[in-house]
């Protein structure tokens, strides 16, 4: 992520004083710096080399940590005494949580543990972006109203052609293993969170552009996180990949991560990378969707990333955008993308950043997309 966010970075970063990436991979820190950033080699997760690093740079700092895995409370609470805002992508590592349980891992990555400056957490697109527009439907529809359903619907089309037979992924194969063949699902539904269940319930089939397309009901860091929120009543994660992609998941872990890769730099992409928030007002029936796609070989061709990565990295920096340019910079507090409080100025400027930047969401009818198959949650915990 820390690479699509250079790639994309363009004149947007010119209002900061200073840039300095870090990695503990020599050969990326090589790269970096022929992309024209000083560039540290170290391990955020080392005290140490944190603290070395942040002495070295003038203050006040945004700290954007792009990194997947790793226990990002304990690495909040090393700099919540110092002058620095900070964002991240996704849910922390924990201790104790060998199950990948978001019921456990999310109350863990949303505690407050910030000083003066504010904390954003899981701010790429999902988790993150989806949820900013899943509130901004809940305004339009009913503000003030509860009742609220909202369906995240992803569909990567993502292939490359290889020799090797191995099949090509948008992210870390071991991270989407984790999340659609390992960790517990996780749905909200009447008010109530429940994770967990048989396996063969997480299978779904989607329909988009009534074209049947198998998918898998996850969990999700916006599921928890939406979830929160008193106006929300049901919440839902629903995943298509390329049919190629689904079909490993029907066998074990250990054999996908044999059969899943990142593509290589020479291999040609092809497909679309299409996010869609649908929202419906359960007393009115109203419903509106968003969809935001963008296709691969051309994001491929115009930056050298894969669709994946731009649509992630362009939401981390709007988060930097917003946090640099708009009063929310200094408003103290750990806030996700539910909970952080917009005002209308604020929403104005997140609009304009995101025409800017290119994500472009357009409105598509109910029909659009909508899952097939009824979820059953017989044998899951609830919550």
């Amino acid at each position: 992520m820390g690479q699509g966010l250079l790639a994309i970075r363009g004149d947007w970063i010119l209002s900061f004083e200073l840039m300095v990436g870090c990695d503990r991979d020599e050969n990326v820190c090589r790269r970096a710096e022929k992309q024209g950033i000083s560039v540290q080699q170290g391990d955020i997760c080392d005290a140490a080399f944190l603290d070395g690093l942040i002495t070295s740079l003038p203050e006040p700092i945004l700290f954007v940590n792009c990194c997947t895995g790793i226990d990002t409370v304990k690495l909040r609470r090393q700099i919540q005494n110092k002058p620095i805002g900070y964002i991240d992508i996704c849910e922390s590592e924990m201790p104790g949580n060998d199950e990948g349980r978001f019921s456990i891992g999310m109350p863990y990555t949303n505690q407050g543990c910030h000083g003066n400056y504010p904390h954003w957490i899981c701010q790429g697109i999902n988790p993150g972006l989806v949820e900013y527009i899943a509130r901004k439907l809940m305004r339009k529809m009913a503000p003030g109203e509860t009742g609220f359903s909202v369906t995240i619907f992803e569909n990567d089309q993502l292939s490359a052609p290889n020799r090797h037979g191995k099949k090509a992924v948008g992210w870390c194969p071991k991270d989407l293993i984790e999340e659609v063949m390992v960790c517990p699902p996780l749905i909200y539904e009447n008010e109530t969170m429940i994770e967990g269940g048989d396996f063969e319930t997480t299978k779904i089939v989607t329909s988009w552009q009534g074209v049947n397309t198998p998918a898998r009901l996850v969990g999700h860091e916006d599921v928890w996180n939406l979830g929160q929120l008193e106006k929300v009543s049901d919440v839902k994660f629903l995943y298509a990949l390329h049919p190629d992609v689904m079909a490993v998941f029907n066998g074990t872990p250990e054999i996908a991560l044999q059969q899943l890769q990142l593509p290589q730099p020479t291999q040609s992409l092809h497909g679309l990378e299409r996010i869609i928030v649908s929202v419906e007002h359960t007393d009115s029936g109203q419903q509106k969707s968003l969809l935001w796609q963008s296709d691969h070989a051309l994001t491929q061709r115009c930056l050298g990333i894969n669709a994946v990565k731009y649509q992630t990295a362009s939401s981390v920096l709007l988060s930097m955008l917003m946090m640099q340019h708009t009063p929310l910079g200094r408003l103290t507090g750990t806030w996700n993308a539910s909970t952080l409080p917009l005002t209308d100025a604020d929403r104005q400027h997140m609009d304009s950043f995101m025409k800017k930047l290119g994500i472009i969401w357009q409105p598509v009818p109910a029909d659009y997309v909508f899952g097939v198959d009824e979820i059953t949650a017989s044998k899951a915990s609830r919550i």
